[in-house]
């Protein structure tokens, strides 16, 4: 990553693929995986001082090194990783099928309440205990590439759970509660906000869908607890 920083981005290529090759042929797995997830996340990951010139980010190429990692005997927390990450990349490719097929694989796998059909079943949790804490991201996330993808319906359904479970979350109560560390100061702040964002979105998915009991009960919750958010005026008169 240094030598990227430097604007060296073959060189960094060149680093890695060799220590790919070299532990390929070794048959570390684990040690393998997280090279080509630093290889990845390398070249799908934009460098806030990187150097004029340099060149383009390639999510693409990340994508499948992503799904490299997937298919591969690596530790829980290298999957997880590379799961939503490659769905990060569809969805900076605008390919939000692939994107929502990479969140629901994620979701499926990490979140043991995440329910997407429409006959709404508990999916089984296949990881381990412990919650990755960015789960209510990667629900958003998903509902947002269920929109764009076309499936309305399906993204105000996610979005009514996130805002159930959210919100149980922040009060300590709810499913995921005893399953994620409890949230620092600058952690339930951040959650606030996702909070408010699920809200509106709520509001406008509801509206999108021709709901308008939906959409205005959600857009008077979310003008309730959020009065001073951007999106209150559009919420209130939109």
């Amino acid at each position: 990553a240094s030598c990227r920083a430097l604007g060296r981005w073959p060189e960094t290529e060149a680093i890695l693929e060799a220590e790919v090759d070299r532990l390929r042929s070794a048959g570390r797995q684990s040690e393998l995986a997280a090279v080509i997830l630093e290889f990845a996340d390398a070249s799908s990951t934009p460098l806030a001082d990187a150097p004029p010139g340099s060149p383009q980010l390639d999510y693409a190429k990340a994508r499948t090194l992503y799904g490299q990692v997937l298919l591969m005997d690596a530790p829980a927390d290298l999957l997880e990783t590379a799961q939503w990450r490659e769905g990060w990349c569809a969805a900076q490719m605008e390919d939000w099928k692939g994107a929502v097929n990479s969140w629901r694989a994620w979701l499926t796998r990490w979140d043991p309440g995440f329910t997407h059909d429409a006959a709404r079943p508990a999916a089984t949790a296949l990881g381990p205990p412990a919650v990755p804490a960015r789960v209510f991201e990667v629900r958003l996330y998903y509902a947002r590439a269920l929109a764009e993808a076309g499936d309305g319906a399906g993204a105000l359904r996610v979005l009514q759970d996130l805002e159930a479970e959210l919100a149980a979350y922040l009060h300590g109560t709810g499913a995921l509660f005893p399953l994620l560390p409890r949230p620092d100061s600058a952690r339930a702040a951040f959650l606030r906000e996702l909070l408010g964002e699920t809200l509106y979105r709520v509001g406008l998915m509801a509206s999108r869908g021709g709901d308008r009991a939906q959409e205005i009960g959600a857009y008077r919750r979310f003008l309730e607890q959020f009065p001073r958010h951007p999106r209150a005026a559009e919420a209130a008169f939109g």
